[in-house]
């Protein structure tokens, strides 16, 4: 062998080293690259979950505002609905009662509308001692053992309902008459029993009846 196929021959295995070295440092900086890529992958990844976290909180608060404005919304109806319910609730006053003693006792109230809203219909609820029921001399076509009732005439935008209650007892009685429940329309009803009235039919202080007529 001489010397220089020795030569050539480190040359070759030099060079085959040196190519080596070169593929391995290639595949090196090429993981390290793989690796940095994954890794701002997943950066991106996590930067990504953390806005779709952030908008979901932003959507859930906005549905809560969304569902409080509705509530608030419903609760001022609701509100405005009683306040008007409350301003159309009809107030009644007694005008007169009358205590008459004519061979039987008999009380006769008028029951006036004072406010609210034009009435359609009422109901009376009576009760005494030894109370026969309303009488029905006044007017032919009161119904027993309905009140008799009729609309006064408008006074402007004013509307008001009157009823006169007329009953006999055989002997002295307190008669109750309590307002039970009206209203002026669907919709549109109350019951009540703050109007309650109690009238004495008395034989002291017998008064002559007023009649109360139609208009």
């Amino acid at each position: 062998m001489n010397l220089s196929h020795l030569d050539l021959s480190d040359r070759i295995s030099n060079a085959i080293a040196a190519l080596s070295l070169i593929a391995s440092g290639g595949a090196l900086i090429y993981a390290r690259t793989q690796a940095k890529a994954a890794k701002e992958a997943n950066a991106a990844a996590d930067r990504a979950n953390e806005i779709a976290a952030a908008s979901n909180l932003l959507a859930a608060e906005a549905n809560r505002t969304s569902e409080h404005a509705l509530l608030v919304s419903q609760n001022q109806l609701d509100v405005e609905l009683q306040a008007q319910h409350a301003a159309n609730e009809p107030t009644f006053e007694v005008v007169e009662a009358v205590r008459q003693l004519e061979g039987e006792y008999f009380a006769q109230i008028l029951l006036r509308q004072t406010g609210g809203a034009p009435l359609e219909r009422v109901e009376i609820k009576v009760s005494g001692e030894d109370v026969r029921g309303p009488r029905t001399s006044c007017y032919a076509d009161a119904y027993m053992p309905q009140p008799i009732v009729w609309r006064e005439p408008s006074r402007g935008t004013e509307h008001r309902l009157c009823v006169e209650l007329e009953y006999h007892c055989a002997s002295p009685a307190r008669v109750r008459i309590d307002l039970a429940s009206f209203g002026s329309g669907p919709g549109q009803s109350w019951t009540t029993h703050l109007n309650a009235q109690t009238i004495e039919v008395s034989e002291q202080e017998p008064r002559r009846s007023r009649r109360f007529d139609r208009p």
